[in-house]
C-alpha cells in the first residue's frame, strides 16, 4: 500500500498514476480509503482538493457499478483515481501517510461495542420474533429510555440481559 500510494500521489501525468494503479495489488476498495484519507495531506488548496474529491468520488460510484460482474468499467475506476492524482502534479512535495485507512481504524476500534450492541439486539430479536436491524433501530432506543429511568427490571430478566449488558445500553450515546 505505501508503495503503491508513494508512486500514484507523485506521478507526474495520468497515465502514470493509471499504470501504478493498474499494475498494484491492492483491494479496490482499500485503496479508495487510502487515497481519500490522504488527500488532503496532497492538497494543501481547497479548490483543487475538491477536485481531487470529486474524481475520486465518480471512482467510487464505478466500483459500486463494477460489483462482481461489470469488470469493462474497470477502466474508468483507474481513469478517475488518476486524475484526482494529476489534478496539480506540479505541486507534489513528499508527505507522511496515512495508513491503514481511517475507516478500518474506527472499526477496529469500535468493534467491541458493535459486537456487545449484536448480542443485546439477538436476544431482543429472538424474544420478540424481528430482526436484528428492528431491534436495534425501534426496540434499543425504548429499552435505553426504560434503563435510564430504572424502570427495566422486568424487561431486563425477560430478556436475559447480564448486568455488563445493561451498563453498555445506559452508556450508549447513539446506535
Amino acid at each position: 500500500m505505501d508503495e503503491t500510494l508513494t508512486t500514484y500521489f507523485s506521478a507526474k501525468t495520468l497515465q502514470d498514476a493509471s499504470t501504478v494503479l493498474s499494475r498494484s495489488g491492492v483491494d479496490y476498495d482499500d485503496l479508495i480509503m487510502a487515497i481519500a484519507d490522504n488527500l488532503p495531506l496532497r492538497y494543501q488548496d481547497s479548490a483543487r482538493l475538491a477536485e481531487a474529491y470529486e474524481f475520486v468520488s465518480h471512482a467510487d460510484m464505478f466500483r459500486g457499478r463494477i460489483g462482481t460482474e461489470h469488470w469493462q468499467l474497470l477502466k474508468y475506476f483507474y481513469n478517475d483515481l488518476s486524475k484526482a492524482a494529476a489534478v496539480d502534479p506540479g505541486s507534489y512535495r513528499p508527505f507522511k501517510f496515512i495508513a491503514p485507512p481511517i475507516r478500518i481504524i474506527t472499526l477496529f476500534w469500535t468493534k467491541g461495542k458493535r459486537t456487545a450492541l449484536d448480542d443485546i439486539c439477538s436476544k431482543i430479536g429472538q424474544r420478540n420474533h424481528v430482526s436484528r436491524k428492528t431491534a436495534k433501530e425501534e426496540f434499543v432506543p425504548f429499552l435505553k429510555f426504560l434503563l435510564d429511568r430504572r424502570r427495566a427490571s422486568d424487561v431486563q430478566s425477560w430478556l436475559e440481559l447480564s448486568l455488563e449488558e445493561v451498563e453498555f445500553l445506559q452508556k450508549m450515546n447513539k446506535f
